[in-house]
C-alpha cells in the first residue's frame, strides 16, 4: 500500500481542522502533485505559506513510517505552536475541501496513480468534543482516546481490539 489517511479532526471547537496521513511503506513518498478531496472540493497539497518563517524549508517528502498533518493555510501558524512545523503541510487555500463537514464526509488523498479514502460521520465520535477519528491497526475507525487526538504520531486506538470474551450479562 501507499499513503494512508490515519486521523481526522473534523469538528474541533477551536476551528483547526486537519487530516493526518501516514507512510507505512519502506520508501519515502514525494507528495508533489498530490491532492486532498472531500465531497465538495479538491485541493492541492502544498507547503504552507508561512512555513519558511517558522521552520526549516518545507519538505513535501513523507519518510517511511512517518506522519504528516494536512491543514488549511489559515490554521498553519496556530497548529505549528503545538505540532512540529516540519510535520505540517497545507492545502492550497483557506479551507480543507469546502471545510470538512461536521455531519459526514469522505476524504480522499490522490495522485495520478493512487487513491485512498476514509468516510466518517458524527455518530463515530469526534463531534464538537475535541476528539478525532482515528484508524486502528485492523483498519477500523474509532474516536480518539486523547483530547485533540494524536497528530503526527501513532494513534491512541492503533492497538484497540474489541474483546467481548470477558463480558458478563446479568439480569
Amino acid at each position: 500500500s501507499s499513503i494512508q489517511i490515519t486521523e481526522v479532526m473534523y469538528a474541533p471547537t477551536n476551528g483547526l481542522e486537519w487530516v493526518e496521513i501516514h507512510n507505512p511503506t519502506p520508501e519515502s513518498i514525494n507528495l508533489t502533485n498530490w491532492q486532498l478531496h472531500d465531497l465538495k472540493e479538491k485541493d492541492k497539497i502544498v507547503c504552507c505559506k508561512n512555513q519558511n518563517e517558522t521552520s526549516n524549508l518545507c519538505n513535501l517528502q513523507i519518510q517511511t513510517n512517518d506522519y504528516k498533518i494536512i491543514t488549511d493555510q489559515d490554521s498553519f501558524l496556530k497548529l505549528s505552536k503545538t505540532i512540529s512545523s516540519n510535520k505540517i503541510l497545507c492545502v492550497d487555500d483557506n479551507s480543507i475541501g469546502n471545510s470538512l463537514s461536521n455531519k459526514k464526509d469522505t476524504i480522499k488523498i490522490t495522485n495520478k496513480t493512487y487513491k485512498t479514502q476514509i468516510k466518517y460521520n458524527k455518530k463515530m465520535g469526534g463531534y464538537l468534543n475535541n476528539k478525532t477519528i482515528e484508524l486502528s491497526k485492523k483498519k477500523s475507525l474509532y474516536e480518539s482516546k486523547e483530547d485533540y487526538g494524536t497528530p503526527a504520531k501513532q494513534n491512541s486506538v492503533w492497538n484497540f481490539v474489541k474483546d467481548y470474551s470477558k463480558l458478563t450479562i446479568t439480569e
